[in-house]
């Protein structure tokens, strides 16, 4: 991976975009003080994710977006973009090029983009996440970071040893296992809770549901007595009623006989109005034509003051475009005199860069001579001291060959003493050997035997251990997914079920009511959705036909309605639409038999519901005129048909409504269905005893497996004992045969060899005492030469170091000039900028007053055709006012007329009056008799409803249970069981429900604990494991840097000591990192203690150790030479150009050792007030 470019606008000084390159080795940013070379630093931290805005050299967060100088504005946000080659794939995402992009807002939004898509911070930390790029790495190191590594808490400085050791992605995984471990321990709680609470629920409600039992055994009884009670009662008024209607029918047939009367008095009233009707139209045309010509004199007058106001707005606007017309001429003058002073500076300019360029030419020449001369002088100086070095080397081997030789003639009379008595004992142990080594090889051949039989049996007991294994694992996997399947099973059907219970998705006000605890509640039956089932083809057509009624509530009376929306204004809950069961009247369906056989046609949608008895008038009431059809093209096939008279909808929800408009589109998801919940609950109870069965088999499976693969593995470690054991021998016995075989041969040479040295050592005593004589002369010789030439070299080497000195003097200048001339080109460039921005301003000045020109033309024109106008509307305004005094009397003429016949029509409606009375006289008769009917058919009613709301039986089914007895006795009877059920106290009618669902709820909460148990288990295994890779991984990693970070220390002091520590070796994983240092010729000090030299130079030696480990992508380094020595300087830059094989480097610089370094090298200026700017140079092309 490699930093390829660096994009900035508006981060701090930086107000114009910023593109930096970057190439392997080293780029170095240089500049004077203040001119921004720190801000590249800090844009690069930004980036990659610094949040502390102190550490970027700020105090909030908008203080890195360009904040305006003298001659700029402040910028809106700040955007930095850093662009990687990931052509080796180290980040984890499948590009070639990456390029991470950070934006702040001056509103304080911040945004983050990789390859241009929106992303969290987290995804950024996560990416570099042990590449040694991350939040906690070194990767980017300023003057304030040596402070902050030296000076920080052991345990602070431990995340930067955690980073290079890439254990940073396991750290942040333990976390989240350890939060996951936290809530699974609470849930845990919780549930212990739980079991807890119901645990001391269930003996008592167990008692109540016993005595629920007998109450229900009485209440039976008590029902019949009542059923018969009501039965006698309800035949009574049925009689009452029937004579009521016969007096009725002869009260009507007098009351239509005065109605003829009072309808042909209506017919004379009618043909008055008729009359008065004519007249008050005409009226009223004259009216509208008054009021028309009223209104076009206003508007003409409107018209006229519009045209005055277009006049005075014309005088207005001529005088501003002479105004502007001058400003322009002033402007176009004072432009004029800067060009011509912008043209001047080009001119000085231009003479300045030629000036430069023919002075960098003559200091090129004189730097090319110098540098042959030193070039001779060094040749010249490599020849004496290669020549010396030969001669001195000569001589040191001569003296060193004379002490060779007096040595050797002593040891060669030693020798010969114990020659002999060597050879007599060696040909004493070779016979040992030999017997020894026929022994060994016989043990061998008996072990090799063994050890293949075992390795055999070893290898078939693997196989099957193996297979085995992977059967395990096999059943583990399925075993977990049936038990996440099966909890979230469960999970739904409790959410389903609290769903219903709690009428999740209802209206505020219809669930107030179905939850309501007052007395009215009784007569409740419920909302319609709750009482209807649907088969699952026809939901989504019955939901759409009911649309808002699902959430209507159905009552057994009226009463209960009244009582029900007083309940609601009275708590301001909002409105609910109810329906009596007593009040409610089904329409009947307009079908004549040709629907059925009608196209798509699938059937009414009160057919396709199901529903108690008791209901089903609610059902016809709701969708008894709703046609269900298959798609929407024969729906509105069929309303055609219909003549758009039908309702229909279809199996996909679309809705034709009677007049023809239709409703359709996406509805919404299914499980939202109040319909759907109580299928899918049965479907997930279904699906729920599915996977416990199967749980329970596979778990019956795996303990068959289990204990198998027990048995294999005791084999497996038999089997790796005896291959290790009989391994062990055959190793020590190889090894014994080898030493005999190896002592066989050393005996039989070294006898030899004593016979061969008997026979030299007398030739070779004669030989070194005349070579010891050649020597002598010689070494003599050699010291004479080597005098002689030690005057010539030291000579020579005085003459090169001058010209060293005026070389490097020399060089300084050329880059200096070098720098000056691509000042003044960059200079020269921003003021034909200007040039070229004064002429486009002059251009529009000259366009503008073309403009101002045109304007006053087209005003003249306007103001012309603007008198014109007026003079045209003042002549209509004349003829308008005469037209209106003319209608003015037509309209009072008819007026009179209409004063006449209202007389009239008075007169008609005294007669009407007196034949209404006696209507109503007939009217009141019928009421009454009315009256004495509706209160017998109420009581009639009322016992019908009895029978439905209370006992939900028909009159016919109630038949059934009436009991052969009279009303008195039944009354004794009814006061006996009323007293034997007050006997048994308090009733919960649920009771019974209540203990088998709490008994469920008991059982669930005790598979959710062995569940939840399970979890934390697993959990902290996975903690565990991951504790061990850490420890081992940040173990090795450490003891590898702390033996880097000797060494380099030692490298770059050029002497002393320096060493990592743990504080607490038995707890590597919390364990902070102490550093030690030691400099050269001084005691073992503290960080706080060493010069700025000495710091920055242990933190350089700690950068370069975790390079050494883990080489990163790139490194910046900021001024951190600063407080270096020359000398220290030079060690410095070639550490970087060592590590720079491996890593980019983009150091911030003053120093010229640190410059020399590099290959690329960019320079920061402030040309204008606040503003950075760049300036590019590639020192190799440069000196070239």
């Amino acid at each position: 991976m490699q930093l390829r470019k660096l994009e900035a606008y508006g981060f701090k000084s930086f107000a114009d975009k910023l593109e930096i390159e970057f190439d392997k080795g080293i780029t170095a940013i240089v500049g004077p003080n203040g001119s921004g070379k720190s801000n590249i630093t800090d844009a690069i931290r930004w980036v990659l994710g610094e949040q502390n805005v102190r550490n970027l050299r700020g105090a909030k967060a908008e203080d890195i977006i360009f904040t305006g100088s003298s001659t700029r504005r402040a910028l809106g946000l700040a955007e930095v973009s850093l662009t990687f080659d990931n052509s080796d794939g180290q980040l984890s995402v499948d590009f070639n090029e990456v390029v991470i992009t950070r934006r702040l807002y001056r509103s304080g939004e911040s945004e983050y983009y990789i390859n241009k898509a929106r992303c969290r911070l987290k995804d950024i930390y996560d990416l570099f996440a042990d590449t040694g790029l991350g939040r906690d790495a070194i990767s980017v190191i300023s003057q304030n970071k040596i402070d902050q590594v030296l000076n920080s808490k052991p345990e602070e400085r431990r995340l930067l040893f955690e980073e290079t050791a890439g254990i940073t992605k396991y750290r942040n995984r333990k976390k989240e296992s350890l939060r996951k471990l936290e809530d699974t321990e609470q849930n845990l709680l919780r549930v212990m809770d739980i079991i807890h609470e119901i645990e001391h629920q269930l003996g008592p409600l167990a008692e109540y549901a016993e005595k629920t039992k007998q109450y229900n055994v009485l209440h039976e009884e008590y029902k019949k007595s009542k059923l018969t009670v009501l039965l006698n009662r309800y035949e009574q008024y049925n009689h009452d009623f029937e004579m009521n209607k016969k007096q009725i029918l002869e009260l009507q047939q007098s009351s239509q006989a005065s109605e003829v009367r009072v309808n042909l008095l209506e017919v004379t009233k009618e043909q008055l109005n008729n009359e008065l009707t004519q007249v008050e139209k005409s009226l009223q045309i004259l009216s509208v034509k008054n009021s028309e010509l009223a209104t076009a004199i206003e508007k003409n007058n409107s018209d006229m003051a519009i045209c005055k106001e277009r006049l005075e707005r014309s005088n207005e606007n001529g005088q501003r475009l002479q105004t502007n017309q001058a400003e322009l001429e002033n402007n176009k003058l004072e432009m004029s005199d800067q060009l011509f002073e912008s043209q001047k500076k080009i001119e000085q300019f231009e003479e300045k860069a030629k000036r430069i360029v023919l002075q960098i030419q003559e200091e090129s020449v004189r730097e090319e001579i110098l540098q042959g001369q030193i070039s001779e002088i060094e040749l010249a100086i490599k020849m004496i001291q290669e020549k010396s070095l030969e001669q001195v080397q000569k001589l040191t081997n001569r003296r060193n060959d004379l002490l060779l030789l007096e040595h050797d003639i002593k040891e060669l009379q030693v020798q010969l003493v114990q020659l002999n008595e060597e050879a007599v004992n060696e040909q004493h142990k070779m016979t040992d050997n030999q017997v020894l080594l026929m022994d060994l090889n016989t043990q061998a051949q008996v072990l090799f035997d063994n050890m293949m039989k075992a390795q055999h049996e070893k290898m078939l007991v693997e196989k099957n251990l193996e297979a085995a294994g992977i059967e395990q694992h096999e059943m583990d996997e399925k075993q977990r997914n049936l038990q996440q399947g099966l909890s979230a099973a469960q999970s739904k059907v409790e959410f389903l079920a609290n769903m219903q219970k709690e009428y999740e998705g209802f209206g505020r006000a219809t669930k107030s009511v179905l939850k309501s605890n007052e007395k009215w509640q009784a007569g409740i039956c419920g909302a319609v959705v709750e009482l209807i089932d649907v088969q699952s083809d026809y939901i989504t057509a019955v939901e759409i036909a009911l649309g808002g009624s699902l959430q209507n509530i159905v009552t057994d009376h009226d009463m209960t309605a009244k009582a029900a929306i007083n309940f609601l204004k009275r708590e301001k809950l909002g409105r609910v639409t109810f329906l009596p069961l007593n009040t409610i009247v089904v329409r009947k369906s307009f079908d004549d038999g040709s629907l059925q056989m009608a196209p798509g046609f699938i059937g009414y949608a009160n057919e396709l519901v199901s529903t108690n008895v008791k209901y089903k008038k609610i059902v016809d009431f709701l969708l008894a005129r709703t046609l269900v059809v298959d798609t929407i093209e024969h729906a509105v096939e069929l309303a055609k048909k219909q003549g758009f008279k039908a309702r229909i909808v279809t199996l996909a929800g679309e809705l034709i409504n009677p007049g023809g408009s239709i409703s359709g589109g996406s509805t919404g998801r299914r499980e939202a269905s109040f319909l759907n919940r109580s299928g899918e609950i049965a479907a997930f109870h279904q699906e729920i005893a599915s996977k416990q069965s199967e749980l329970i088999e596979l778990n019956q499976k795996k303990i068959l497996q289990e204990n198998s693969l027990r048995e294999l593995e005791m084999q497996a470690q038999t089997a790796s004992k005896q291959e290790h054991l009989l391994t062990v021998q055959q190793a020590e016995l190889k090894i014994y045969i080898e030493k005999a075989t190896m002592e066989l041969a050393d005996k039989k040479t070294k006898l030899h060899s004593l016979q061969e040295l008997g026979d030299t050592l007398q030739a070779k005593e004669i030989r070194i005492k005349q070579q010891m004589t050649d020597v002598k002369a010689e070494i003599e010789y050699m010291q004479h030469t080597d005098n002689q030439q030690k005057g010539q070299d030291e000579t020579t080497e005085n003459q090169l170091i001058q010209l060293k000195k005026e070389q490097e003097t020399l060089r300084q200048i050329s880059v200096n000039s070098k720098i000056e001339q691509t000042v003044a080109e960059q200079e020269l460039i921003r003021h034909h900028e200007l040039r070229t921005n004064m002429q486009q301003t002059m251009d529009r000045y000259n366009s503008d007053l073309l403009k101002i020109k045109q304007e006053q033309e087209s005003l003249h024109q306007v103001t012309v055709a603007t008198q014109r106008e007026l003079t045209e509307l003042a002549k209509k305004n004349v003829q308008f006012v005469t037209l209106r005094e003319i209608g003015t009397k037509d309209y009072d003429n008819f007026y009179q007329v209409k004063m006449e016949k209202m007389v009239s029509i008075q007169s008609n409606d005294r007669e009407i009056k007196d034949a209404n009375k006696q209507q109503n006289d007939l009217q009141n008769k019928i009421h009454q008799t009315e009256l004495l009917q509706t209160k017998s058919e109420f009581e009639r009613q009322q016992c019908l409803e009895i029978f439905e709301s209370e006992y939900h039986l028909s009159i016919e089914q109630a038949q059934t249970y009436r009991l052969d007895e009279t009303n008195t006795s039944l009354g004794k009877k009814i006061r006996l069981l009323e007293k034997e059920m007050e006997e048994l106290g308090p009733i919960n009618p649920n009771a019974i429900t209540e203990y088998e669902n709490l008994n469920t709820r008991y059982t669930f909460m005790q598979k959710q604990l062995t569940d939840l148990s399970v979890a934390k288990e697993y959990l902290a295994g996975i903690i565990r494991d991951m504790d061990i890779t850490m420890s081992k991984q940040f173990s090795e990693a450490f003891a590898q840097i702390s033996l880097y970070f000797s060494e380099i220390f030692v490298k770059l002091f050029g002497g002393g000591q320096a060493k990592l520590e743990l504080t607490d070796t038995q707890n590597v994983l919390e364990a902070g990192v102490e550093i030690a240092v030691q400099p050269p010729d001084k005691k073992l000090q503290n960080l706080a203690v060493l010069s700025g030299g000495e710091r920055a130079l242990t933190v350089i030696a700690l950068l370069f150790s975790f390079l050494q480990y883990r080489p990163a992508p790139f490194s910046v380094v900021d001024e951190i030479d600063a407080p270096l020595d020359e000398a220290n300087v030079d060690r410095f830059s070639a550490f970087l150009k060592e590590y720079a094989l491996k890593t980019q480097f983009i150091v911030v610089t003053h120093r010229k050792g640190t410059m020399e370094a590099a290959d690329i090298m960019y320079g920061v200026t402030v040309e204008d007030a606040g503003v950075s700017r760049l300036v590019s140079v590639r020192l190799e092309e440069a000196l070239k």
